[in-house]
């Protein structure tokens, strides 16, 4: 490959690569994002908790858990645990939003609140 010039240096490599990925996502869906990542801090300082990354899946219960005690609407709270999921993404971490019983738990709570219809037929 023919030398074009000076190579970048990895940090400007780094700053359009996160360019990159930040215009993949719509404005909106970033700022709704946000607020997800705002009301786990928020979660996670009136109960002590420390700010770590990853999430750890029982923390993740206990935040979906306390959003229900909030009544927040099951759609608001599985768009929050996406937010939460695409910050670990960004940050590459596992992620323990698909745990078993942070699904369960989302699954759960959409049934409480009648957001999620059965797919089958009673027999």
């Amino acid at each position: 490959m023919p030398d074009k010039g000076p190579r970048p240096s990895l940090e400007y490599l780094t700053g359009i690569a996160r360019d990159l990925i930040f215009n993949s996502t719509f404005n909106k869906t970033i700022n709704t994002y946000s607020v997800a990542l705002k009301k786990l801090c928020e979660f996670r300082e009136l109960y002590n908790l420390h700010k770590r990354w990853s999430v750890l899946d029982q923390e993740l219960l206990n935040f979906i858990t306390y959003l229900a005690t909030q009544k927040m609407p099951a759609t608001t709270v599985t768009t929050y645990i996406s937010g939460i999921a695409y910050a670990h993404n960004l940050k590459q971490v596992n992620e323990t939003i698909k745990s078993f019983i942070v699904v369960k738990a989302l699954e759960g709570l959409r049934r409480k609140t009648g957001e999620l219809r059965q797919t089958y037929e009673p027999q």
